[in-house]
């Protein structure tokens, strides 16, 4: 009868860190996504950026970005996931289209996918930023 009782305590208290555990994780998910829903696009002169391949990433847990984009005569040509890990943000994939239809990163995210939409954007804004900032390395580096 002891060694029931006993393992009945263990088997409660497993159950009750298992609980604090979840409860704690979906605080952090739930705080990311807070401040991932907050970000703002800074709005680029596509028009000015170099031709070449640009890669950039964006994570903020659960959601993980990296994208390719090619620049071509001032315009952005193509967007390409290289990976993306989402919850059920699947849909935003969609929203590189939006950004080359409107040669911008000031586009309505994908309804229902609005964090990985975001994350995206800031892929997106990043690899742009980066062609910025670091010039001919930049493009060599990933042509």
């Amino acid at each position: 009868m002891r060694k029931v009782k006993r393992r009945y305590k263990i088997l409660l208290l497993i159950t009750g860190i298992l609980i604090i555990g979840v409860y704690l994780g979906n605080k952090v998910i739930e705080s990311n996504l807070k401040e991932l829903a907050q970000f703002e696009m800074t709005d680029i002169a596509i028009e000015e950026l170099s031709d070449g391949y640009y890669k950039g990433s964006f994570s903020e847990f659960p959601i993980s970005v990296e994208v390719g984009v090619t620049v071509s005569h001032g315009k952005i040509d193509s967007i390409d996931l290289l990976k993306h890990t989402n919850g059920q943000g699947a849909d935003a994939e969609k929203i590189t289209n939006k950004v080359i239809d409107a040669q911008s990163l000031q586009v309505d995210t994908i309804s229902g996918a609005t964090y990985s939409s975001k994350a995206i954007f800031k892929a997106v804004e990043n690899a742009l930023q980066s062609e910025k900032s670091s010039g001919e390395m930049s493009r060599q580096k990933w042509k």
